[in-house]
């Protein structure tokens, strides 16, 4: 079961080989939106509090000052990567629960 938890801001270490980037206009679009609705999609990291996917959401955090913020971890297997990093096929695969 996929398990979200809230953990220090300070705790997450963006992804220096992030495709996406995120403009400072975009950064405020989303930290307004947290403002306005709430976090409603956690950041996704791996066990070591590597960003694998939220990198705006986790700039947005920053932004507004929040010392916390909610994730779902991960585990990565590296074996499965390919040498140009490989995308998300390393992901270990888990059911998620549905009501």
């Amino acid at each position: 079961m996929v398990m979200m938890k809230c953990i220090s801001v300070d705790a997450l270490k963006p992804n220096a080989r992030n495709a996406r980037t995120h403009s400072k206009k975009q950064i405020r679009q989303i930290a307004d939106s947290i403002e306005a609705f709430g976090f409603l999609v956690p950041i996704l990291i791996d066990e070591a509090g590597l960003v694998i996917a939220g990198h705006g959401r986790y700039a947005a955090a920053k932004l507004l000052g929040l010392k916390q913020v909610p994730i779902i971890e991960v585990t990565v297997s590296r074996d499965n990567l390919d040498e140009n990093g490989g995308g998300n096929q390393g992901l270990k695969r888990r059911p998620v629960a549905r009501s």
